[in-house]
């Protein structure tokens, strides 16, 4: 073909085999070609400190490569946000490639944005507690002499950071939470030179390891004083994911001493608070400030072990529970499902809830003595999955449905009221307690 059609009279022309996915990226390439948006962005930027890096790639034996380069500086909230805001109609083409849109001011994160960037205590901060924004562009150009100094970018797409950015819009525009003009943002700028690239850079800096919330409060002085507490017992509480894997290695610690400190906050929900629906969700919420206050609020470090106890305990007994006592369909579903409302009902029946709050030394014998003999829980935990089948079975609302039953609050409010009147019968058996 090139020998027929090369008859000198076109300069030079090349030909490619495209199928269906190459016909696809030429489209996208050519819907984007439409939307471009160049932009100047006045940066942040003084000769005396190091306020900016530049980074141009070298290896020269890849086409893509040498063409590939990345500049890092910072920026004035406002100015992102008036960006945001003056291209609003196309800001398909600013947020195009970028994987999430805007999830609104109200999600937990950009709540959590929004409040730092229009607090004047927080805003001068922002730069410090935030990711900061990723951008792809066909090309840069630094202009550092203007006042201010600014950055011109050609084609600019935001990548990663479409919520910082559209939060900061938003609270630009607002007249009750204003945005303070204090708040710098951090700037990723990357020159990508063909939309395969540009994709790849999306995808990786979108694709970093999922931080776990407990783990975002590994740090805190409760978490290292509970640590600390624990090794008192010969227990390992791990405040970190992973934290102990060298050790269980080499086999000094047997894993069934270490209990992650996610775990040990669904056991106090459970027995010591008996809210035993929530513990059963494993909720992220326990480690925000109202349930992680509730939850690791400075105390003895015996409750969190006695709660962790009678759990671990609850759920070797089902596991080894005889098929005669799991016959009915709610009897299976229980022992399967509900470890944590079984421990709530079974600590109320070993003690009241007072035991959470006893003296120390109280509290330090019944730990040494569960870990020494967790079997003396059982008899309380086969009454208290005896108390709770029957609670079930004779409610139509539990009885039918007892997966949904587990997850309701009603349920809980039923088993407090089970405990209270154990409570009430312990005060009539041993009025000397009362």
């Amino acid at each position: 073909m090139r020998d027929e059609f090369d008859n000198e009279q076109f300069a030079s022309f090349e030909l490619y085999i495209w199928g269906a996915d190459e016909l696809i990226d030429e489209v996208y390439a050519a819907e984007l070609s439409h939307k471009k948006v160049d932009v100047d962005l006045p940066i942040r930027y003084d000769r005396n400190i190091g306020s900016l890096i530049d980074y141009s790639a070298t290896n020269q034996g890849d086409v893509d490569t040498q063409h590939l380069s990345g500049f890092i500086c910072t920026a004035r909230g406002q100015d992102v946000a008036t960006i945001v805001n003056r291209y609003r109609n196309a800001r398909n083409a600013i947020f195009e490639p970028n994987i999430r849109h805007f999830l609104g001011k109200n999600s937990r994160v950009n709540a959590e944005i929004l409040d730092t960037c229009t607090n004047p205590a927080t805003s001068r901060h922002f730069w410090f507690l935030n990711n900061g924004i990723t951008i792809v562009c066909d090309d840069f150009e630094r202009i550092l002499n203007s006042n201010p100094p600014r950055i011109r970018i050609k084609n600019f797409q935001i990548v990663n950071g479409c919520q910082t950015a559209e939060t900061l819009a938003a609270a630009a525009r607002s007249y009750k939470k204003p945005l303070c003009a204090d708040t710098e943002v951090l700037l990723r700028i990357y020159k990508a030179p063909n939309v395969d690239l540009t994709q790849r850079i999306t995808t990786t800096t979108n694709s970093q390891n999922i931080v776990k919330a407990g783990v975002l409060k590994a740090n805190d002085r409760s978490q290292r004083d509970l640590q600390d507490q624990f090794l008192r017992y010969g227990l390992y509480y791990e405040r970190k994911p992973h934290q102990y894997d060298r050790e269980k290695e080499k086999k000094t610690i047997d894993k069934s001493q270490i209990i992650p400190n996610s775990l040990i906050a669904q056991c106090y929900v459970a027995i010591v608070l008996q809210r035993p629906v929530i513990a059963r969700r494993k909720n992220i919420a326990f480690w925000e400030d109202e349930w992680y206050d509730r939850i690791f609020a400075p105390s003895p470090v015996e409750p969190y072990i006695l709660a962790w106890l009678i759990c671990r305990q609850t759920a070797s007994w089902l596991g080894a529970l005889e098929p005669a006592k799991r016959q009915s369909s709610v009897q299976r579903k229980v022992a399967a499902s509900a470890t944590f409302h079984i421990g709530t009902i079974a600590a109320a029946l070993w003690r009241n809830e007072e035991a959470f709050k006893a003296d120390p030394k109280r509290m330090e014998q019944d730990v040494r003595e569960l870990l020494a003999n967790a079997e003396a829980l059982n008899p309380f935990i086969e009454r208290a999955y005896e108390r709770l089948c029957e609670l079930i079975e004779r409610d139509e609302r539990y009885k039918n449905d007892v997966d949904a039953a587990l997850k309701k609050t009603s349920l809980e409010e039923d088993i407090r009221n089970l405990l209270r009147a154990f409570e009430a019968q312990r005060k009539v058996n041993h009025p000397a307690t009362g």
